[in-house]
């Protein structure tokens, strides 16, 4: 695994953790504290530890009928949270919509960025129509260094939502269906 796939595991396993457990984590705080605390939160880890780390999240599981080796695990209806992905009872992708989490990369990408920063950030950026909104918006693909890596989706210009995971997973368009 490269050390640059490394550090953004961690950064963005250590900045999950501030977003959940540190009440008032702002983007103005995240570049700073980002290195300062050990990550709880892995990709690959089991979803049965992971659901004891976030208080109130609930499973969606029961929404995918006899599919149930992909659901989600998601914040109460009340406040806004990650969305983690789990296949196969492991967490492998969690998605990022809601601005006010503050939530960005290592590389200040977030939530309203605009693609000019997303290109100036990752300068090896894969960039495709997005699938449902054409030329209005696209998908903007990191490279995948051991099958991880982050896709942005974008309209008019503008970062809308993203998301952080292991290939296959993370391309999955409609989430789990």
């Amino acid at each position: 695994m490269s050390e640059n796939l490394r550090q953004l595991r961690k950064i963005v396993s250590l900045t999950i953790l501030l977003i959940v457990f540190v009440p008032g984590f702002s983007r103005v705080y995240a570049a700073d504290t980002w290195l300062k605390i050990d990550g709880r939160i892995q990709l690959g880890m089991p979803a049965d530890e992971l659901a004891l780390l976030l208080d109130g999240y609930v499973s969606d599981k029961e929404n995918y009928g006899i599919n149930t080796l992909c659901y989600y695990l998601m914040a109460p209806d009340d406040k806004p949270g990650i969305y983690y992905m789990i296949v196969e009872d492991k967490l492998v992708r969690l998605d990022i919509d809601h601005s006010e989490l503050g939530i960005q990369t290592p590389a200040g990408i977030g939530i309203d960025s605009n693609d000019e920063a997303v290109r100036a950030a990752y300068p090896d950026i894969f960039v495709s129509p997005h699938p449902y909104l054409g030329d209005i918006g696209s998908y903007m693909a990191t490279s995948r260094e051991e099958g991880v890596g982050l896709i942005f989706e974008t309209t008019a210009g503008i970062v809308t939502s993203f998301r952080y995971g292991q290939s296959p997973a993370l391309d999955y368009i409609e989430g789990c269906l």
